[in-house]
């Protein structure tokens, strides 16, 4: 993966994780101890942050290194799930929850 591709996918995935944990590029920043335009770089794949600030970041969100610099397409199911589910509240859970005993009830549907 060249320098350009990994802050396309750096970009994206920061967004990302932004959107469904509610914050504001101006409140990450200020949680992680940046200056905001160096969120708007990071956020618009002008750069990608250092190494320190990569793990930083990993556990702000409470996500691996490799998920923030690799396409969503390559995570793990565990992962993708996790990070889709983290922010749920309890009245999704029950949502997820029943769904899932549903397919258990009824293995001939197919997920697509």
């Amino acid at each position: 993966m060249n320098k350009i591709e990994t802050r396309d996918i750096f970009s994206k995935n920061l967004n990302h994780f932004l959107e469904i944990n509610k914050k504001s590029k101006a409140q990450f920043a200020r949680d992680i101890g940046a200056p905001r335009t160096t969120v708007s770089g990071w956020c618009t794949g002008a750069v990608v942050p250092g190494l320190s600030k990569l793990h930083q970041i990993a556990d702000y969100f409470n996500v691996k290194v490799d998920m923030l610099l690799s396409p969503s397409e390559k995570w793990s199911f565990d992962d993708l799930l996790f990070v889709e589910t983290a922010h749920f509240q309890d009245s999704q859970w029950k949502r997820l929850l029943a769904y899932a005993k549903y397919l258990k009830s009824n293995p001939e549907e197919k997920y697509e």
